[in-house]
């Protein structure tokens, strides 16, 4: 694509070239926190190529953008000061009707909190850094709220909880997006005939959905979140689980991780795979994805191996552990 060849691009470590059925597909790495922008006077950041090149019917846009169902916009960035992102949600929020540009980070409508927030209600550095918080309402919900009405939208997603009249109630908003995301997801499997491939990329998500209810909900339903907390711990991100495959995933593999780790592996799965699903669903000539660096890896290794796409280039960074011992990643590419 000659546009992408004639600039450098900044606002991405890595990209991926797949191809399939005589489409193309241009999955860009993103690390979020990056600031090292190209320094050359031909380079442009990726959200004004997109913008400038790629706002039309052949093609799709899938943005790491969180879908935002509180219209008091009660979101909260985490990587506020950062050019590049800050960039992306600003043409995110000027696309947000166009349906070629959609966000598939759903985790805002798998949780009534996000447990981020949850595991640092009582962190003092935290509070410094994300002082936006409300952290006396946080903590009256830690401290009050059931495990059972806590996952209920989590599991509600998914089908393997009985729709609770009075929990509906109570997520009213959040339960409304997610009966849009579900009713997109069922035609869209309408739509390709639930193919074996995406159907069974579902099923093996839902079954580790049902492991971690099982495993950590079903024994104590009314236990607080607090004492859940306390019970189970809150150490957060170990380095093992960014790069995980949810096809090869042994279901013995799931005790190796906390609560935590474990919810995080299932939410980066969801968007993941709801990425994957849109990509097939709209079926167009070219698609972007642009996400951060382990989704993007978990994307394309899903891809490649079993959705079997080909591969036609790789640039820059494209694998989580390529960036264990560089510490100066260049947030600039090119072809």
């Amino acid at each position: 694509m000659n546009i992408l060849n004639q600039n450098k691009i900044s606002g991405a470590i890595g990209l991926s070239i797949l191809k399939k059925d005589n489409k193309e597909y241009y999955i860009f790495y993103d690390q979020h926190n990056n600031k090292n922008y190209c320094k050359t006077n031909n380079s442009k950041f990726l959200d004004d190529i997109l913008e400038d090149n790629f706002i039309n019917s052949e093609t799709l846009i899938l943005l790491e953008e969180l879908v935002n169902f509180d219209t008091n916009n009660n979101i909260i960035s985490i990587w506020k000061n950062t050019l590049h992102t800050t960039n992306f949600k600003n043409f995110f929020m000027k696309y947000k009707d166009n349906k070629n540009v959609i966000p598939f980070d759903i985790r805002t409508i798998l949780f009534p909190v996000s447990p981020f927030l949850i595991i640092n209600y009582d962190n003092p550095n935290f509070k410094k850094e994300f002082s936006e918080v409300n952290y006396s309402d946080l903590e009256s919900f830690v401290k009050s709220v059931s495990i059972n009405n806590y996952f209920y939208c989590f599991f509600y997603f998914f089908d393997i909880v009985p729709k609770n009249k009075s929990l509906h109630q109570m997520y009213k908003p959040i339960i409304s997006h997610i009966k849009i995301i579900k009713k997109r997801i069922l035609n869209c499997f309408k739509k390709l005939n639930f193919k074996n491939d995406i159907y069974t990329h579902f099923k093996k998500l839902k079954a580790l959905v049902k492991i971690f209810k099982f495993k950590f909900v079903d024994n104590n339903p009314d236990l607080i979140l607090q004492e859940f907390i306390k019970k189970y711990g809150i150490e957060f991100r170990e380095e093992k689980i960014m790069s995980k495959n949810l096809i090869t995933t042994d279901f013995n593999q799931i005790n190796d991780y906390n609560w935590i780790n474990f919810l995080e592996i299932l939410s980066d799965y969801t968007i993941e795979f709801y990425a994957i699903l849109l990509l097939f669903c709209f079926n167009k000539k070219n698609t972007f994805i642009h996400s951060g660096l382990a989704h993007t890896s978990n994307i394309v290794n899903l891809l490649r191996n079993h959705y079997k796409f080909e591969s036609v280039k790789d640039v820059g960074i494209t694998k989580y552990s390529e960036t264990e011992s560089n510490f100066a990643i260049n947030n600039c590419i090119g072809l």
